[in-house]
């Protein structure tokens, strides 16, 4: 029992191996996920993805984008063990399912859309190869209690092709979002970007970027932008105990990271960063306001011997701190240890 409303949880079953698509019942699930977003109209409605043929068949992932449709709705894969709340058990383990996370796809599309309805929850999941894995916007809060949208034991991959591939999107957010032992990699357009809004972001897991893995586009690992306010915490502090992914943020031979026309209410902090030969600027500050800190890892930090700025800041009047170590020997053209200007 759901000790929010005091009623039954609502768990609609999908499986892709099924010969025949049911009524989203456990003994006769649909196959396709399309079918379950489409019954899932209520708050607290769980979509429960079974692996089915989606890893082992690659013709066979989940595809579409599914679409939040009220708050608090889950969208729950059978590759991990997974806790919710119940009136009269306290917490409930409801233990793996499969030992594969069911893999979602949707070249050229969203795999995941969150448009308003706060307090969605994401957990057990593969997201490859999608134009982008998880596109969020709106207030990401719930109204019902407050709770935040959750991402857990969730990866958003590449598939190794130059195809135009995003990790997780947020536009023009607000309210509270939250990613434990999540890891994204492998993107061509970018892993992780905030566009605008307010939103509080906490990042717990990997974020990595590497052009040998991604079709060898030199992709911005961490883009953030024109955001009005709120807090944003990517990798900080140690890994938490039991996590699957470290907390990390990594790039080789891409983008770096961008942090551009951020208001002056903004707050950006990010943790055991490793940038090696990217292209261009390491990380750049462009027109930017914000109060931002960037702590390397213990062992690379910044390394250049590609021409361009460990560190570049342009214009703006930002509050800004690097702490770690910077190695820089640019083996042709002028590549400034930090280049600060207008």
């Amino acid at each position: 029992i759901n000790p929010v409303n005091g009623n039954p949880y609502n768990v609609i079953h999908v499986d892709n191996s099924v010969t025949t698509s049911g009524n989203g019942t456990a003994e006769a699930p649909f196959a396709t996920l399309a079918e379950a977003d489409a019954a899932a109209v209520s708050a607290f409605d769980m979509v429960y993805v079974n692996v089915g043929n989606s890893a082992t068949i690659s013709s066979e992932t989940y595809g579409g984008t599914f679409s939040f449709n009220a708050p608090n709705q889950y969208l729950i894969g059978s590759g991990g063990d997974f806790i919710i709340d119940t009136a009269s058990c306290g917490p409930l383990t409801i233990p793996a399912l499969s030992a594969a996370r069911p893999v979602l796809s949707n070249p050229g599309g969203n795999s995941i859309e969150i448009a308003g309805q706060g307090g969605a929850t994401i957990a057990g999941l593969a997201i490859t190869g999608s134009g982008v894995g998880i596109a969020a916007t709106g207030n990401l809060s719930s109204p019902i209690d407050g709770s935040p949208t959750t991402v857990d034991n969730t990866l958003v991959l590449g598939d190794g092709t130059s195809a135009t591939q995003r990790g997780v999107y947020l536009t023009a957010a607000s309210g509270n979002i939250d990613f434990t032992d999540t890891a994204i990699g492998g993107t061509t357009a970018g892993a992780f970007r905030v566009d605008g809004g307010s939103a509080n972001i906490d990042y717990q897991g990997l974020i990595a970027n590497n052009i040998n893995t991604n079709g060898g586009v030199p992709s911005t690992l961490v883009d953030i932008n024109n955001t009005t306010g709120g807090t944003i915490n990517l990798a900080v502090g140690g890994t938490p105990a039991g996590a699957l992914q470290p907390n990390a943020i990594s790039d080789f031979g891409g983008q770096g990271i961008v942090i551009e026309a951020n208001a002056a209410a903004t707050a950006i902090n990010m943790g055991n960063v490793s940038l090696t030969n990217s292209i261009n600027t390491g990380i750049l500050l462009k027109n930017d306001n914000a109060t931002t800190s960037i702590s390397s890892d213990a062992g690379t930090g910044i390394v250049k011997t590609t021409p361009g700025a460990a560190i570049g800041i342009d214009g703006g009047a930002p509050n800004f701190d690097y702490f770690g170590t910077i190695n820089n020997a640019p083996t042709a053209g002028a590549g400034y240890m930090a280049q600060i200007f207008n």
